[in-house]
């Protein structure tokens, strides 16, 4: 008989949806909208938020389901891969905007934002690495209950 998902892994499986998959997804979809008011195309950057967040989608659905073993291997993989490209971005969004001489309400904002997106990007990551290590998690991929 199959184990039940432990809620740490569900924690864990959902936080990955919400930072890696739909995040990108709407945030892709707001820039792209005002983007097309304003006349200007798609950006790289965008383009790769939207196809990372609809990729990330489709690695969770296996993942949700815990067949095939190895995805939590993937998926480990994956969150690192995604969580160095967000902190590289986050970090070059970071340094354009250290402008000393503009401190108005709208920079003070965006630094805000970061921030509280920086603790985002290294927290989940941490807890998403850590749990899928531990064995209630190992257990459920490998399709064996605790007490096995």
């Amino acid at each position: 008989m199959r184990p039940g998902r432990p809620i740490g892994l569900t924690i864990a499986l959902l936080a990955c949806t919400i930072l890696y998959g739909i995040y990108p997804l709407l945030e892709a979809v707001l820039f792209i909208s005002v983007n097309a008011r304003m006349g200007s195309g798609i950006s790289a950057r965008l383009a790769m938020a939207l196809v990372m967040g609809v990729a990330f989608l489709l690695l969770l659905i296996p993942a949700w389901r815990g067949r095939p073993p190895a995805i939590r291997l993937i998926l480990i993989g994956a969150v690192l891969v995604v969580a160095v490209i967000n902190l590289a971005f986050l970090l070059g969004d970071a340094a354009a905007q250290q402008n000393p001489f503009e401190l108005n309400a709208a920079s003070q904002i965006g630094q805000t934002i970061n921030t509280c997106s920086l603790l985002a990007q290294l927290a989940i990551p941490l807890y998403v690495v850590w749990y899928l290590s531990r064995y209630p998690s190992r257990n459920y991929y490998a399709g064996r209950r605790a007490d096995d």
